[in-house]
């Protein structure tokens, strides 16, 4: 798992590309299921 703060959010790495999700900890939750 990685990813980055932006303005918008946090923009997490999924599965090739970068997903924007409203926290950091939503993308944790995303990438647990």
């Amino acid at each position: 798992m990685k990813g980055y703060d932006t303005s918008n959010g946090y923009m997490g790495y999924v599965e090739g590309k970068y997903i924007l999700f409203a926290s950091e900890q939503e993308y944790f939750e995303f990438m647990e299921d």
